[in-house]
């Protein structure tokens, strides 16, 4: 849904929302009685294609959720899973 650019703003706002919401929550693995839970190491790899995917957002409010969904992974991941190579260039070379 939030990559989806036809997707209503405040729909794909949102879905940023709940996914940057179980990353805060989910993203590291925690043991509970029931077992290990958190979020698949192969789905950790889909989101953190997919949200580089999305980097270049029309909309603010998107665009917003997107980064701080973005900065929440790479505060777990890089550079052990998130390396610079994995990064787009124009992320790793600001132009200022």
């Amino acid at each position: 849904m939030a990559s989806n650019k036809a997707a209503p703003e405040h729909l794909r706002t949102l879905a940023l929302v709940v996914v940057k919401n179980c990353v805060h929550t989910h993203w590291v693995t925690q043991q509970t009685k029931q077992g290990p839970v958190g979020v698949l190491e192969e789905e950790k790899v889909a989101v953190r294609v997919k949200v580089l995917q999305m980097i270049e957002q029309p909309s603010t409010p998107v665009a917003v959720q997107l980064a701080l969904l973005i900065g929440k992974i790479a505060r777990h991941d890089f550079p052990s899973h998130w390396y610079a190579g994995a990064l787009p260039r124009r992320l790793c070379r600001p132009s200022f």
